[in-house]
């Protein structure tokens, strides 16, 4: 079995050039080193030392392995220390979550809150993009996930989720006749339209869309949220275009279609406050960088 005492003997040797010599150095006996090394080598299954050399010389392989033995006993620190950090003080970690976006936080990052649950506090809360990154630059968060694609100074930020758009009609709406609807079929009808205050991406990348396919829709309000929203389409007020997170939490009196030839979307940032906190730090690491959610 390979073990991280395996990866500092073997590179202690090379640094110290001589077996005695790394034996003093990590307080053992030179036949125990030399053991080690062998089993070292004979899980992975080649030679690391040039034999027959009276000095201590690396094969090619040897020499790649290395470089990455090295490399890992440097991860291996990093994640003791914080480790460390973790046991001696509880953290805290603010995450602020876009309304309506809950249903795609990757599952992952729960995991890693529940993995650091006896030494981590979390705290959750749900709002609109534009206050979650007014409380991100004030420090009263953490971290964010919103549409916004922030890199300062003070916040970094990175793509963790795409959505596909959808169409949301009332029941009983024309377009329901489609299985897939056309885009100019949107042409002239009644829209429900994110409000520019409240989530100005989504409505940004609708208006782009409208733009690209040349289509003029009838406004007749704007909503600050997919609750509202979802309730304006199902009174008969218009239809709208929404992420298809929607589908977790349709009400049965909304239909809910995809675009025919088409296929837009839109991304989900995680926007994180540059810090110091060791759990940001775990859970940052946690996270992938871009992670396509499955409906």
């Amino acid at each position: 079995m390979l073990a991280l005492r395996h990866l500092k003997y073997f590179v202690t040797i090379t640094e110290e050039a001589s077996f005695v010599s790394a034996a003093k150095k990590l307080n053992t006996v030179q036949s125990s080193l030399s053991q080690q090394m062998k089993d070292l080598e004979d899980f992975i299954g080649v030679d690391l030392f040039e034999r027959g050399s009276r000095v201590i010389s690396l094969t090619k392989a040897g020499e790649v392995f290395l470089i990455e033995a090295k490399k890992t006993l440097i991860e291996a620190e990093k994640a003791q220390n914080l480790a460390l950090k973790l046991k001696t003080k509880i953290s805290e970690i603010k995450i602020g979550i876009l309304i309506g976006a809950e249903v795609k936080i990757p599952h992952i990052i729960l995991d890693a809150i529940n993995v650091n649950s006896t030494t981590v506090k979390v705290e959750i809360i749900s709002e609109m993009g534009p206050s979650l990154i007014s409380k991100l630059e004030k420090g009263e968060i953490d971290l964010a996930f919103t549409r916004c694609n922030i890199n300062n100074e003070e916040i970094s930020s990175y793509e963790c989720l795409e959505e596909d758009l959808v169409i949301v009609l009332p029941k009983n709406h024309e377009l329901n006749k489609y299985s897939h609807i056309p885009i100019k079929a949107l042409n002239g009808l009644d829209f429900i339209m994110p409000s520019a205050e409240y989530a100005p991406e989504l409505r940004s990348k609708i208006m782009k869309i409208m733009h690209d396919h040349h289509i003029a829709v009838n406004v007749t309000c704007e909503t600050e949220n997919a609750f509202v929203t979802m309730s304006y389409v199902s009174m008969g007020m218009g239809l709208t275009i929404l992420p298809d997170y929607i589908y977790s939490i349709a009400t049965s009196d909304v239909i809910i279609k995809k675009f025919l030839r088409i296929e837009p979307k839109v991304k989900l940032f995680l926007n994180y406050k540059n810090s110091s906190n060791p759990a940001l730090e775990i859970l940052l690491s946690l996270i992938p960088k871009k992670q396509k959610v499955l409906l």
